[in-house]
């Protein structure tokens, strides 16, 4: 089972911009431009909008505790967030027993055009899918983090996913 899971990030990962439309709406870097350890993306994947967390780092274990006190202030009694602090914190435990230096770590929250959401935790060796998560755990999670990492009010965050969810390329 394992290796199967190696192959699929291993194989099938690098490739998955052929399937994909991926289109980067605003990024920045994490913490910030001196101490880069990784960068925070609003993109637009299709119809799905897609807020993702890409980090590479020495100190997944600070990013994580930090991540752990943020769900317990903005979310104490909720289910969703307990699956994502469970499955957050042996998925880190696996990456960081794992990685050599640097770990590279992807958190996805993805909004679907039916305004269902879900999570996804990826390492070099893992992808974990939490599946169908509620909209407005993931919806609200979206904007708490586009208004962290950009330094914006969470009105101006929201209003980036809403434009990013009626956003359409012109040919």
């Amino acid at each position: 089972m394992m290796n199967l899971r190696i192959l699929s990030v291993t194989v099938l990962l690098p490739f998955s911009f052929l399937w994909g439309e991926e289109q980067v709406l605003r990024k920045t870097p994490v913490p910030n431009r001196f101490l880069r350890q990784g960068e925070v993306l609003l993109l637009r994947n299709g119809d799905q909008v897609e807020v993702r967390i890409d980090l590479h780092t020495k100190h997944l274990k600070k990013i994580q505790q930090k991540i752990q006190e943020s769900e317990k202030v903005n979310w104490p009694d909720s289910p969703d967030s307990l699956l994502y602090i469970q499955n957050l914190n042996q998925t880190c435990k696996d990456a960081i027993a794992t990685g050599k230096g640097k770990v590279s770590f992807v958190i996805k929250w993805i909004l679907n055009p039916d305004g269902s959401g879900r999570v996804s935790l990826i390492t070099e060796t893992d992808i974990i899918d939490l599946g169908t998560l509620s909209q407005w755990y993931v919806k609200r999670n979206m904007v708490l983090i586009l208004a962290d990492n950009f330094d914006v009010t969470e009105a101006e965050a929201l209003q980036w996913i809403q434009e990013a969810r009626a956003f359409k390329e012109h040919p």
